[in-house]
């Protein structure tokens, strides 16, 4: 899968890398986890992007262990993606 804008993590070997996910020994959330979800949930097989919040599967799945900072980058670039994904609605 390419990446588009920023450098956000997009599959497993992302996650390896430690991006998303606290370090062992701190607290993942320490509050809230603020969520994009709109409980709309499908997944455009042209983009693996789901089409109601604009987050990948990948996302989804790190999002209440994710950092604040990485769920923060996340969130600045889903206007972008839903806002690309209108265009193949119509098709």
């Amino acid at each position: 899968m390419e990446r588009s804008g920023s450098q956000l993590p997009v599959g497993p070997a992302d996650l390896l890398s430690g991006s998303p996910i606290a370090p062992l020994g701190e607290p993942a959330v320490a509050t809230p986890v603020e969520s994009p979800c709109v409980s709309t949930c499908r997944i455009d097989p042209a983009t693996a992007i789901c089409t109601g919040c604009g987050r990948t599967l990948e996302e989804i799945a790190c999002w209440s262990t994710g950092t604040s900072h990485w769920r923060a980058e996340v969130m600045t670039a889903l206007a972008g993606r839903l806002a690309d994904l209108k265009p193949r609605a119509g098709r």
